[in-house]
């Protein structure tokens, strides 16, 4: 507070004292240490500015120095007229001299340091990805020195490697994810290399869903090996659900009076409400019994979140022939193939676009016209409707109709 502080002899300079910690002076007493302030004037308003203390170096005489330094800079129009200008000068220059030697490698380093505190859902695939394919590319590159051409390299290598587009894509999203991280953390300062490098077009929309009874089979055989797979497969056929949320799941999300699910989209923090079928209701019901003490719904080995798909499911897959003779990714069944069924199946139904976007948890409904063409038509129901009444009706010839030509 203001009050606490003492005047000097010296005009402008101010100081406030520690109530406990010492200061001793060479060839004197020891006395409470002392927090200088410095007075004066900035376009025309009086501001008071903290400078530092006498522990750390602030004496005296280097305080009445900085105050004339100000003075001497509000007088020549050359200088920084205030210790905040003096501040952000530093700060700036610390943080270009940081960018003069902070490699692409070292950001990514931050990053990754700064993702495992946050617990970002994407660490896992963040780190493969800059281990595997962006670090050879750009790890020994100065961070100032990225460019567009360079973020190229890395797009053409992948696809010299053979990775599908989704991958490359990929790739290329963390190069742009980091750099717009380093410049919100103020570690970069400049146009994001990756605005003018194009992203491959991707067509990974999931073509091919499950019958009922390829469902059912899938449910049967991943039971007999893991009836947590069977189970997660089951919120993911039944409830719309990924992975990621699925496996994010805990008790307080699951509302089995009203029958409903919390889903927090890992995606983009929203979230929306599942529902619950009757046997979904029933699933929920007999692991809440045997829970134990975990507040997961699905908990790992360890009582930890799982971080991938189990290989069991794959397996299964395998082994009931789902995949056979399918080189087309698109075609393949993958756990993601269980909540593309569960929207398939409710266009087959009738479901409005618009619920089925709701329960799906799409941004925009754009993502839910892959399912329209499934959903009965009803502008060729209206069309055969008229043949239907046509045919219906009983033809009377025109001419017992009473109906002639003119001649």
């Amino acid at each position: 507070m203001a009050g606490d502080r003492i005047s000097t002899e010296h005009k402008g300079i101010r100081y406030r004292e520690h109530a406990t910690r010492l200061y001793q002076e060479p060839g004197k007493k020891k006395r409470p240490d002392r927090y200088y302030f410095i007075r004066h004037a900035v376009d025309g308003k009086v501001i008071e500015e903290g400078v530092g203390w006498e522990s750390e170096g602030f004496t005296i005489q280097k305080v009445l120095l900085m105050r004339a330094q100000l003075q001497e800079a509000k007088r020549t129009g050359q200088g920084h007229r205030s210790l905040g200008e003096r501040h952000e000068a530093a700060k700036a220059a610390e943080d270009e001299r940081r960018q003069e030697v902070m490699t692409f490698a070292d950001l990514a380093g931050r990053y990754l340091e700064w993702a495992r505190a946050s617990r970002k859902s994407t660490l896992p695939h963040d780190e493969r990805r800059l281990r595997l394919h962006v670090l050879p590319v750009l790890g020994p590159m100065l961070l100032k020195d990225v460019r567009a051409p360079h973020v190229e390299t890395l797009k053409v290598r992948g696809q010299e490697a053979g990775l599908a587009p989704a991958s490359v894509a990929h790739n290329l999203q963390l190069v742009r994810l980091l750099f717009n991280w380093a410049a919100r953390m103020d570690l970069y300062q400049g146009p994001n290399p990756t605005r003018l490098v194009r992203f491959p077009k991707l067509n990974n929309r999931r073509l091919r869903f499950l019958s009922y009874d390829e469902a059912e089979r899938l449910l049967d055989a991943l039971a007999e090996r893991s009836q947590d797979m069977a189970d997660m497969a089951l919120v993911s056929l039944y409830a719309g659900l990924r992975f990621g949320e699925i496996r994010d799941l805990s008790w307080q999300d699951v509302d089995l009076e009203h029958g409903t699910i919390a889903v927090l989209d890992p995606k983009s923090g929203e979230s929306r409400h599942a529902y619950l079928s009757e046997r979904l209701k029933d699933m929920f019901e007999r692991r809440k019994a045997d829970r134990g003490d975990s507040q997961l719904v699905f908990p790992g080995r360890f009582g930890g979140k799982i971080d991938k798909v189990p290989r069991t499911f794959d397996r299964v897959v395998s082994e009931l022939g789902f995949n056979n003779g399918v080189t087309d990714r698109r075609q393949k069944i993958v756990f993601h193939s269980l909540r593309h069924s569960f929207a398939s199946w409710l266009a087959l139904q009738g479901t409005p676009l618009l619920a089925i976007k709701e329960l799906m948890g799409h941004k925009t409904v754009e993502m839910t016209m892959r399912y329209a063409h499934l959903i009965p038509d009803q502008k060729r129901s209206a069309v055969e409707t008229l043949d239907q009444r046509a045919s219906a009706r009983k033809v009377v010839p025109l001419a017992a109709a009473g109906w002639r030509r003119n001649a």
